[in-house]
């Protein structure tokens, strides 16, 4: 299935989930996954890396460490054209040392856009980010994921409306 969008539509806030995935990977990509002797696991051939995805994969223990990252909620403001998204960014490794680790190294990487920057998007766009600030620390819940030590941390992330944007009321009246 495709969608295909009038021509007057020309889209409205990046989704925020992508943005930070597309922000956190160029860093994940540095880190090397060892097994217990000290050798990089492979897959497929390739040294493995944490993975960042929105949704878990199919039996993802067996392919850890990952950054699981979803939306939360948040609210735009229209006036001021800022889409305020609460976005959780949750590190599960096979330990919690490895888990808090891969989470604070996330986070520090997240907390430098405290200003704002530019994200490069894995579409070779990019998306400028007002600011990333953290809402709740990590924290680790052994009664929700006791099989997996999952460590997540919850971020606001601020970005605008990309400009130019069509007028949607004007367009609304041409439609009624």
């Amino acid at each position: 299935m495709t969608l295909h969008f009038p021509a007057w539509y020309q889209g409205g806030f990046p989704d925020r989930e992508l943005v930070v995935i597309d922000a956190l990977k160029p860093i994940l990509d540095t880190v090397d996954v060892l097994d217990k002797d000290g050798n990089p696991i492979l897959d497929a051939g390739q040294p493995r890396r944490p993975l960042p995805c929105g949704w878990l994969p199919e039996g993802y223990g067996s392919r850890l460490p990952i950054v699981r990252v979803f939306r939360g909620g948040g609210a735009a403001n229209d006036g001021v054209m800022v889409d305020p998204a609460s976005v959780q960014v949750a590190t599960i490794a096979e330990t919690r040392a490895e888990s808090w680790e891969l989470a604070e190294y996330c986070r520090q990487w997240l907390l430098s856009f405290s200003r704002g920057g530019t994200v490069h998007r894995a579409d070779g766009s990019k998306t400028l980010v007002d600011c990333i600030e953290e809402l709740v620390g990590p924290q680790l819940m052994p009664e929700l994921n006791p099989d997996y030590r999952m460590v997540p941390l919850t971020y606001r992330v601020v970005c605008r409306m990309p400009s130019p944007r069509p007028n949607y009321a004007k367009v609304r009246e041409t439609l009624s």
